[in-house]
């Protein structure tokens, strides 16, 4: 099981991690996928409906551009 490297929590058992910043978008509230209108926990980090990403999730929006903050040039 992966452990996260900020918070130190289980990657597929928390609700959120402790990473955040006013601009991050929660799990559940991206523009660019309905995984959350079906899933209860991200299927990248493992983190609840309306819990922050866990660093390096393929699933996390960037604010900005609203794509996949993984590859997105934003910042």
């Amino acid at each position: 099981m992966a452990i996260c490297e900020l918070c130190g929590y289980k990657k597929n058992h928390s609700i959120t991690c402790i990473r955040k910043n006013a601009d991050q978008i929660p799990y559940g509230m991206e523009t660019h996928t309905d995984w959350a209108n079906h899933l209860e926990r991200c299927p990248c980090c493992g983190v609840g409906v309306e819990g922050y990403h866990h660093p390096g999730c393929e699933v996390e929006e960037c604010h900005k551009c609203n794509l996949r903050k993984i590859s997105c040039n934003c910042e």
